[in-house]
């Protein structure tokens, strides 16, 4: 079985957001992290009206004003990430946001090229294709699964690594949907609650689909 190398989540909302808030100090003002964090937070690109970029310790924080996104790549820290964003939009009550994604990306490493080839051909059988070209290969492939409760779908999207080589890279969407009338009688609560319910099992299927594929026989 193929071994996990990198893994990774993000917390992806959409809606209507004011960047500018989002700062290390004001994370710092809410008891949302401790003062030598916000102090030492590393790579502060911009802070502005528009688009809010810094890091705080291995948090990554982009936010535009439509779209926030805190992320991290240390597997021991996708808790506090959730209970941080949780934390930030509970103060934020009445902040509209209309989607949530719930991310995992994970790479895999394998035994070797002619394995990782076979695997291509597993997802992606290549006789319809070798009338037209002497070497079809897999570059990309994209999986769709609509979901109606909560309502969304999950996206999946596997390619070669570029980071554990050779090995496979997944990216795991899993797209939760508000509905207006949610939204405007709960404000943010209603996020925050999808949040809660779905960030455990959204990342243990994300798993569960990697390793069911990387475990067949191919």
């Amino acid at each position: 079985m193929p071994s996990l190398e990198l893994d990774g989540v993000s917390i992806v909302l959409l809606g209507l957001f004011n960047p500018a808030i989002f700062q290390p100090m004001w994370f710092k003002a809410h008891g949302l992290i401790r003062g030598d964090e916000a102090e030492s937070a590393q790579k502060i690109t911009v802070i502005s009206p528009e688009i809010s970029q810094f890091k705080i310790g291995e948090f990554m924080m982009e936010v535009w004003r439509e779209r926030f996104m805190a992320s991290t790549n240390d597997a021991t820290l996708f808790q506090p990430l959730r209970d941080l964003v949780i934390g930030a939009f509970s103060l934020l009550e009445h902040t509209p946001i209309k989607a949530i994604g719930i991310n995992r990306t994970m790479h895999f490493s394998i035994a070797d090229i002619d394995t990782l080839n076979r695997f291509g051909d597993f997802l992606a059988p290549k006789d319809s294709w070798k009338e037209l070209m002497d070497t079809p290969g897999l570059a990309v492939m994209i999986m769709k699964y609509p979901r109606a409760n909560p309502e969304g779908e999950i996206n999946v999207r596997i390619e070669a690594s570029q980071k554990v080589i050779p090995g496979v890279y997944f990216d795991v969407n899993n797209h939760y949907e508000l509905k207006k009338e949610e939204t405007e009688v709960e404000g943010t609560m209603k996020a925050i609650n999808v949040l809660k319910d779905n960030w455990e099992p959204g990342l243990l299927f994300s798993l569960k689909i990697a390793e069911h594929l990387l475990g067949r026989d191919y």
